[in-house]
């Protein structure tokens, strides 16, 4: 999910909701949220605890998915949302991760499956 300009907690949520209904969703093993090119974060900590819902009730019908974010963005506002959105689903099945570049995700993603990364609940592998 790649993320450029300007960026609203609603139109975030709007994204994952289509993501949702993508036919080819429930064979995904990984999805990238990519803010490389967001120059603004306009979201706040409900957006964020928004979010984390629907990627629960995602990671229902997918539950090994690894979810990092990158965000070079420095801003201590937008760091607290990522950090704020890997806290609150410390719970979920997938496994989440805040990187600051996509090389770093994409690493991160294949560590990760090379050991063999299985999310079971309440025993998941992270960063």
């Amino acid at each position: 999910m790649d993320y450029r300009g300007i960026n609203c907690g609603k139109d975030i949520l709007k994204h994952v909701l289509d993501l949702s209904g993508d036919p080819r969703f429930d064979t995904i093993k990984y999805i990238i949220g990519d803010f490389t090119h967001s120059t603004q974060i306009d979201a706040t900590g409900e957006d964020v605890k928004m979010l984390a819902a629907y990627n629960a009730a995602l990671s229902k019908s997918n539950p090994d998915t690894l979810n990092p974010t990158v965000l070079p963005i420095d801003d201590e506002h937008c760091q607290s949302l990522v950090a704020l959105y890997v806290l609150i689903t410390e719970e979920l099945t997938w496994g989440t991760t805040w990187t600051s570049s996509l090389e770093e995700a994409r690493t991160w993603i294949t560590d990760r499956r090379n050991d063999g990364w299985v999310a079971a609940p309440n025993d998941r592998k992270s960063q």
